[in-house]
């Protein structure tokens, strides 16, 4: 594995990366459309202090961590018929393989 600290700029790796965090970003701005359920004050709360009124809130105060319920739901992705005719040039397990990692790839996961 490359050493990312010595990569040059340009490397496959390099590019891998900068692709990972422009998607993270992408993410990131969907759940901050969203509105919380509830904050919380995670330096209270990991410090072992459970009491609810210590360490949750209903509205959003200083310091505190928006909670969601649930991550921002999007449109499923199908394969394509040229996706499907490319598939079928394998036995049918790497098929199987091939389309589930087709799905994947697509959907996010």
């Amino acid at each position: 594995m490359t050493d990312l600290r010595t990569a040059p700029p340009t490397s496959p790796e390099v590019e891998q990366l900068s692709a990972l965090v422009q998607e993270l970003d992408k993410k990131l701005a969907q759940y901050e459309q969203q509105k919380p359920v509830a904050w919380v004050d995670l330096d209270c709360w990991l410090h072992g202090e459970f009491w609810p009124d210590d360490c949750f809130s209903d509205e959003a105060q200083e310091g505190y961590t928006p909670l969601y319920t649930a991550p921002p739901q999007r449109k499923w992705q199908g394969l394509t018929d040229e996706e499907i005719a490319e598939a079928m040039v394998f036995n049918k397990r790497v098929m199987c393989a091939h389309i589930e990692a087709k799905l994947k790839e697509k959907n996010g996961y």
